[in-house]
C-alpha cells in the first residue's frame, strides 16, 4: 500500500470541527442515549446507599432482588449502548448525511463484530503488556530491594524507570497501530483480525505522523479541560464536546490514511475545474 499523505494538523482540526458542527445535533442525541438504561440502576443504588449509611448489608427481600436485577439489566444495557453509540458516532463522522437513527440502526447490526474486535484488541494489548506486568509484580515483591542492594537507591530508581519505559513501548505502539480498528468495523465490512490487520497496515507507514497528531490532540484536550475545570457547567460540557471532536479527528485521520479524503478532494477539484471551463 502506498504511503498516505496527511494534511497539516491545523487543517485536520478545522475539518474535524466542521464535521462536528454539521453533526452536533445527532452527536448529542446519541451521546446522551446510554443515560436511559442507567436510570434503572437508581432504585438499587438508593437502597444500597441507605443500607451502607447504617453499616448494614441490604436485606435479601423480594424488593431488593427485583431492584438488583433491574440494576444489573440496566448496567448491561448501558455498557452495550456505550459500544453502539461509539460505533454510531464513527458512522456519522464518516458520512455526515447519515442521521442519528440510521447510524444507530447500522451500529446495532454491527455490534457483535464491533464487540468482537474490541475484545481481540484488548487481548493483543494484554499479551503485549505481559512483560510490563511481570516487571511491576517483580518490583513490588522484592525486586526494588534487590536493585537497591546492588546499587545506589537513586541509580536503582533510574534503571527501573528506564526498564519500565522500554517495556511500555511495545503495548503503546500496538495501541496506536490498532486505533483505527473500531472505525474500520463501523464504516466497513471488515471485523476481527482483518480490521486489526488493516488498521496496522494503514498506520505503520505513517506511525510518527499519527503519533505527533495524537499527542498534540491530547495536549489540547488536557489544557482546555484544565482551563474550564473551575467553571460549573463548562467543566463537564467542554470536555464532552472535545471528546466528540476527538472522535471526528480520529475519523479524519483514518480517512486520510486510507486515501478517502484525498480522493474526495481530487474529485471535487476536478468538478470545479470542469465547471469553470464550461462557464468560460
Amino acid at each position: 500500500m502506498p504511503r498516505a499523505k496527511l494534511r497539516k494538523f491545523t487543517r485536520e482540526l478545522r475539518i474535524s470541527l466542521g464535521i462536528f458542527h454539521r453533526t452536533w445535533r445527532a452527536s448529542f442525541k446519541l451521546v446522551f442515549l446510554p443515560i436511559i438504561p442507567l436510570l434503572f440502576t437508581i432504585p438499587y443504588l438508593i437502597e444500597l446507599t441507605n443500607s451502607l449509611r447504617y453499616n448494614e448489608i441490604p436485606a435479601l427481600t423480594g424488593t431488593t432482588i427485583y431492584t438488583f436485577l433491574l440494576a444489573l439489566v440496566g448496567t448491561i444495557a448501558f455498557l452495550m449502548l456505550l459500544e453502539i453509540v461509539r460505533a454510531s458516532l464513527f458512522i456519522i463522522y464518516d458520512n455526515n448525511k447519515v442521521g442519528a437513527r440510521k447510524a444507530l440502526q447500522l451500529a446495532t447490526r454491527r455490534f457483535p463484530r464491533f464487540l468482537y474486535t474490541d475484545i481481540l484488541s484488548f487481548v493483543f494489548l494484554l499479551v503485549a503488556m505481559i512483560p510490563l506486568l511481570i516487571l511491576v509484580f517483580w518490583t513490588n515483591n522484592g525486586g526494588r530491594e534487590i536493585m537497591y542492594s546492588a546499587s545506589n537507591q537513586i541509580i536503582g530508581d533510574i534503571v527501573l524507570l528506564i526498564v519500565f519505559a522500554i517495556f511500555a513501548i511495545p503495548p503503546f505502539i500496538l495501541a496506536i497501530w490498532l486505533s483505527f480498528a473500531q472505525i474500520i468495523v463501523a464504516v466497513r465490512k471488515y471485523s476481527g483480525f482483518r480490521a486489526l490487520t488493516y488498521s496496522t497496515t494503514l498506520i505503520r507507514p505513517i506511525l510518527k505522523s499519527i503519533l505527533k497528531r495524537l499527542v498534540a490532540w491530547i495536549f489540547i484536550y488536557v489544557v482546555v479541560s484544565y482551563i474550564v475545570s473551575p467553571l460549573p457547567i463548562a467543566s463537564w460540557f467542554i470536555p464532552l464536546v472535545l471528546k466528540l471532536v476527538g472522535a471526528a479527528f480520529l475519523v479524519v485521520l483514518y480517512k486520510e490514511a486510507s486515501g478517502s479524503i484525498n480522493t474526495n478532494v481530487s474529485v471535487a477539484t476536478r468538478t470545479k475545474k470542469i465547471a469553470r471551463r464550461s462557464k468560460e
